[in-house]
């Protein structure tokens, strides 16, 4: 019996040593997901100061702080998780936590447009109210208990496409179709973009120098797509309200 409990023992040891060193090259501490993503708080914050310096509008600043604060925790919560995943049970909450933080963005995106772009003489209530009442429901699925990869990224990517139904739709109905409608579209197609990266894994890139391929994380670039895309959302939004 003690032979098979310290067989177990080390059994259980390899198989965390094995999961620390898969997940070591994408999370540990100084690898470049989390620096992208601390670079986009930096950059972010830049932008709501310059918003809350220039805005003349208290309703578009905060439609605008309602997008670069629920961005800004986003980013923050995935530096935070993407820095100190270490263990089986860290990584767990720490993924719950991310993705929870990807909710809150997408939340946080529609809602900000929708209000930047009213029109539609109180209509958009009842559109931000089915959107929140829809992140809360997949929020709750996300925490009730531990999902696959595949299924949290599914329920993440239809929350994200309901969004971004809703607001084109209400914009194509209730109002026109503006450089801010324009951009959000941009912004969900570039972060559909980077989830694709991200559930490939890794990407292939021929070298000709050699026979060795480059390859490239798709978590990395899943990150650099959604930096690249809230940027240039925040810039086109920073134009619109203040100049």
């Amino acid at each position: 019996m003690e032979i098979q409990f310290a067989n177990m023992e080390a059994r259980s040891s390899f198989s965390k040593r094995r999961l620390a060193l898969q997940h070591k090259p994408v999370y540990a501490n100084g690898s470049v997901d989390p620096k992208v993503h601390f670079s986009g708080c930096g950059i972010l914050l830049c932008f709501i100061y310059y918003i809350i310096r220039n805005s003349s509008s208290t309703s578009n600043t905060i439609a605008a702080l309602i997008f670069l604060l629920s961005n800004l925790l986003f980013f923050g919560i995935s530096t935070f998780c993407h820095s100190l995943l270490d263990s089986r049970k860290q990584l767990s909450c720490f993924f719950l936590m991310d993705h929870i933080g990807i909710i809150l963005h997408i939340w946080g995106t529609s809602v900000s447009v929708l209000l930047l772009e009213d029109s539609g003489g109180g209509k958009i209530i009842s559109v931000i109210l089915g959107i929140t009442l829809a992140g809360i429901v997949c929020a709750t699925y996300l925490i009730t208990w531990p999902r696959e990869k595949k299924e949290r990224m599914l329920v993440i990517g239809v929350f994200g496409a309901l969004d971004l139904c809703s607001v084109s739709l209400y914009s194509a109905v209730f109002s026109s179709t503006s450089r801010l409608t324009a951009s959000y579209i941009f912004l969900a197609v570039v972060n559909g973009i980077g989830g694709w990266f991200y559930s490939r894994g890794s990407i292939q890139i021929p070298n000709q120098g050699s026979s060795k391929p480059y390859t490239v994380s798709g978590h990395f670039l899943m990150h650099l797509c959604s930096l690249i895309a809230s940027i240039f959302h925040a810039s086109t939004l920073a134009l619109s309200i203040c100049i």
